[in-house]
């Protein structure tokens, strides 16, 4: 979880990303592990004779290539922030993201002025996530993180896309 003074608002909304770092470590545990695989694929390859298993180690050396630049992508993007126009005063959008929290029933972590931080309702076997708001007038500023403080976790997570998604569209429902 990241916890955002007012100055580090301001800086992130000016940069268009969280200045915050989002435990990188976790990120780079699981970047770790693909890379491993991707070295393992290596050695099938370099020590393989059969045509079949040298095209099935091919074929994973390649998706596991692939996968892991990917990650390297979703580690450098993570932090960026998507912006809403909402046409309202910064209080307005404090208490419009406070209802949609509400109604998607996502705990609120962190409620200040210029920042409204909400814990993911998720299930048992997925990593922890969290949505931030930066509040400005007449913007939104958004953004949803995996929180990987007690466990490493693959650098890129579709289901942030979606949980973004769905933030934005019960956002725009409520205006």
């Amino acid at each position: 979880m990241i916890w955002l003074s007012d100055k580090d608002v301001a800086r992130s909304v000016k940069q268009g990303y969280l200045t915050a770092t989002i435990n990188w470590y976790g990120g780079f545990a699981g970047l770790l592990l693909l890379l491993c695989l991707w070295l393992i694929c290596a050695v099938f390859i370099w020590h393989n004779t059969s045509t079949q298993s040298l095209v099935t180690a091919w074929l994973s050396f390649v998706s596991i290539g692939a996968l892991s630049i990917y990650a390297v992508y979703s580690l450098a993007t993570e932090r960026r922030l998507t912006m809403i126009v909402t046409h309202l005063s910064a209080n307005e959008n404090r208490l419009l993201l406070l209802g949609v929290f509400k109604k998607l029933e996502w705990g609120i972590l962190q409620n200040k002025q210029h920042v409204v931080s909400s814990d993911v309702a998720k299930r048992w076997f997925e990593v922890d996530a969290f949505a931030i708001a930066l509040i400005a007038d007449n913007q939104i500023y958004l953004n949803m993180a995996s929180d990987s403080d007690t466990k490493g976790r693959v650098p890129f997570s579709f289901k942030n896309n979606r949980r973004l998604h769905l933030l934005i569209n019960t956002i725009n429902q409520a205006l």
